[in-house]
């Protein structure tokens, strides 16, 4: 189970409107993964190249599959198992 306190979310300026819905779909794809055992105070990606003409679904999904790669290369800060 995946439990996120925070989540920050920056997306460029003509997404804006879209903000909202992207979120809430980062939610349920990031639901859909499997996830390691521990705790990590915080995660932070580089900036991620997403096509504007992706649906808001697949800029979620791409989303969450740069946390979820992040997260089992063990490169959030203080990641304790």
């Amino acid at each position: 189970m995946l439990t996120i306190d925070r989540l920050r979310l920056r997306l460029p300026r003509d997404h804006a409107a879209r903000a909202a819905r992207i979120g809430r779909l980062l939610g349920e794809e990031l639901a859909r993964l499997d996830w390691p055992a521990g705790r990590i105070a915080a995660l932070r990606l580089p900036p991620l190249q997403l096509s504007p003409a992706g649906s808001d679904r697949q800029l979620a999904r791409r989303i969450a599959q740069a946390i979820h790669a992040q997260l089992n290369s063990g490169k959030g800060d203080d990641h304790a198992q």
